[in-house]
């Protein structure tokens, strides 16, 4: 499994990213009995809706380098947040 992820990282990270993204919002709205929203529904879950959407490719690719690097590639993603590339001044 972990060979075929090295092998095809970009594509599994798209797909990933999709199906994280879209199974939020699919969650958030998977407790209404009806397909159209009213204006106030809408106006209510849209924001749950975006966190959603933007939290997939965040997610995926904690996952990614989860599995692909482990501990190591999380320390490496951390240390290069924390890198600071210019004077104190």
């Amino acid at each position: 499994m972990k060979a075929f992820l090295e092998r095809h990282a970009v594509s599994t990270y798209i797909a990933l990213t999709h199906v994280l993204s879209w199974a939020g919002v699919f969650a958030v709205l998977s407790g209404r009995a009806h397909v159209l929203a009213t204006p106030d529904e809408f106006n209510r879950l849209l924001p749950f809706a975006a966190l959603t959407l933007a939290a997939g490719p965040t997610v995926a690719g904690l996952l990614m380098t989860g599995i692909l690097s482990g501990v190591q590639g999380f320390r490496e993603m951390l240390r290069r947040l924390l890198l600071w590339r210019v004077g104190a001044r």
